[in-house]
């Protein structure tokens, strides 16, 4: 992919439970231009925002969430899930529980 440089603007939350923002930046994904935010815990667990002017392709072997708008999917140890209000996201980690709370927490869910 592209070169990520630094975000202009602040993060939709500072804090998502537990995980602390730590960065932001701008890039590509996929062909998408993106802004990414990371947030990490003191264990080092991850959980990385991305958020897009349109909708994300939804990843192989999705599976539509019980509220019908958002999808889950695990690809290679990666939890991903994606919302499309309100505006395109996916929020990406190891760890299914902190990717469903960070969702929650960024009203996603």
């Amino acid at each position: 992919g592209s070169a990520w440089t630094g975000a202009a603007q602040p993060p939709p939350a500072w804090r998502l439970g537990d995980l602390a923002w730590r960065a932001s930046g701008r890039g590509e994904l996929a062909g998408l231009p993106v802004l990414a935010h990371s947030y990490r815990d003191a264990a080092g667990h991850r959980v990385v925002l991305l958020r897009a002017e349109r909708r994300f392709p939804e990843a192989a072997g999705a599976r539509l969430m019980p509220d019908g708008a958002t999808w889950i999917a695990e690809v290679d140890g990666v939890v991903v899930f994606c919302a499309d209000r309100p505006a395109p996201s996916l929020v990406v980690g190891q760890d299914r529980a902190e990717v469903l709370l960070a969702a929650q927490r960024l009203g996603l869910s």
